[in-house]
């Protein structure tokens, strides 16, 4: 049951920073013109980078403490899987949605 639930919290916090990945790009609703558009890719990438490695710092945080007191396992390092999965796939969401954003703008430059 305590796997389960850290699991569940894993997850849940995980699809709540790839949402806010995506939502990140989807608020932008203007871009004044095409020269501008990677300065603000970058812009809105370096945002989302220090956000996810605060996000990273505090979950592995709280998978170690979880591991260690609650579970009470001492020579499991389960966390540090935690950990690389977490930033593989945040790295995944980020260029995934970058590249989206920019792929949207080139193909449908009205709607900004």
């Amino acid at each position: 049951m305590k796997k389960i639930i850290k699991y569940l919290l894993n997850f849940t916090a995980l699809s709540f920073m790839i949402f806010y990945s995506y939502f990140s790009y989807a608020i932008i609703v203007r871009v004044p013109n095409i020269d501008r558009l990677m300065n603000l890719i970058y812009s809105q990438v370096e945002k989302l980078t220090l956000v996810s490695i605060a996000f990273i710092i505090i979950i592995t945080f709280i998978n170690y403490v979880f591991e260690r007191k609650i579970e009470k396992r001492k020579t499991s390092y389960e966390f540090t899987w935690l950990l690389l999965i977490h930033i593989i796939i945040l790295i995944l969401a980020i260029a995934y949605y970058s590249n989206d954003f920019y792929k949207q703008f080139i193909k449908h430059p009205e709607y900004f």
